[in-house]
């Protein structure tokens, strides 16, 4: 059986942090994960994936830098607010960003997308980069039905374009 554990520290007010966890019991028959997927359900809210570049699956190499497109679709009944936020780990749960601050959207009550964009250098000593994406309502300290996207991680070394 697979998990997945997944832990955010929200500030949203100067006194109020929200600690966030999620942990996944595993998909497939063999204890696989889908490339993308939604983690769970919620009640009052939902997030789900309309596109993705690269696509899920897709490998990207160490010390290449990639740009992520995600745009989602999100329904929100239980709060008057909340908020999309891109998380960027490996399959440690290592933030991947180096000191860099989340994407993050607000939303507000009902339904919409929108598009979040993150680009950094893979690191070495990941054998997966993972994008989380939870839509998280004001007011909520746990919640439900993150997207949760899959990229694995490659150490091959790309052919030189010297004496091109």
């Amino acid at each position: 059986m697979t998990f997945i554990t997944l832990t955010i520290f929200k500030r949203f007010s100067a006194s109020a942090v929200l600690l966030w966890t999620v942990t996944s019991a595993g998909f497939a028959a063999d204890g696989t994960l889908p490339w993308s997927f939604v983690n769970g359900s919620a009640k009052g809210y939902s997030i789900q994936l309309v596109s993705a570049s690269p696509a899920p699956g897709t490998k990207v190499v160490v010390g290449q830098t990639v740009e992520f497109k995600i745009t989602v679709s999100y329904q929100l009944s239980i709060a008057d607010k909340g908020l999309i936020v891109l998380v960027v780990q490996d399959e440690n749960n290592k933030n991947l960003l180096a000191g860099k601050p989340q994407r993050r959207q607000s939303v507000d009550r009902g339904k919409g997308s929108l598009t979040l964009t993150e680009s950094f250098a893979v690191p070495a000593g990941s054998d997966e980069v993972r994008l989380f994406i939870p839509l998280v309502p004001q007011g909520l300290e746990h919640t439900d039905g993150e997207l949760v996207l899959r990229y694995p991680v490659s150490n091959e070394v790309k052919s030189s374009t010297i004496g091109k």
